[in-house]
């Protein structure tokens, strides 16, 4: 078995470990970080997250599980499952419905956000360049707290209302 830091586990290994290990990856489950590494076969990360140690050290090995995470969530929401982690990584659940329904709906939002940025981005570039004027800032408030250059124009539509709609079915 591949290790997560000599090569990456790649996503048909995580979905045999997955695959292997359903039973512990149900719905309202937990996992101990202890119990995580050990079923992936994680290296170089700490079983105990409460030990003493560098705060580099642990942002590292928090890093490697997080990178992990994201792959085990990229296999499991096929499934309509979630995988959140809790206490700074020292537990990993897998989410229930009401709970998954609100992480849909949190990741909506952050679409909302992200796609607002984009428009506001482009919007500002766009306006710059023309006025020859990219590459400095150009204050945003005045004194009193009052927006100087709007954002009129950037609104997408909220993809959490929708996706807040959508889940009320499930």
């Amino acid at each position: 078995m591949t290790n997560i830091t000599s090569t990456k586990l790649t996503k048909l290994e995580i979905d045999k470990i997955l695959s292997k290990n359903r039973t512990q990856l149900r719905a309202g489950k937990a996992l101990t970080r202890a119990e995580l590494i050990t079923m992936f076969k994680v290296k170089d990360v700490s079983k105990d997250s409460s030990r003493k140690a560098t705060f580099a050290a642990l942002q590292k090995e928090n890093l490697k599980l997080v990178a992990l995470q994201s792959n085990i969530n990229a296999l499991m929401s096929r499934s309509g499952l979630y995988l959140k982690s809790k206490d700074y990584y020292s537990t990993f659940e897998v989410k229930n419905k009401k709970e998954t329904k609100g992480e849909i709906v949190r990741h909506a939002g952050k679409i909302d956000i992200a796609d607002v940025l984009e428009i506001t981005l482009d919007k500002g570039m766009v306006t710059r360049l023309s006025a020859g004027t990219w590459g400095t800032y150009n204050r945003v408030y005045d004194n009193q707290g009052q927006e100087k250059v709007s954002r009129a124009g950037t609104s997408t539509g909220s993809r959490a209302q929708i996706a807040q709609n959508r889940v009320k079915k499930y």
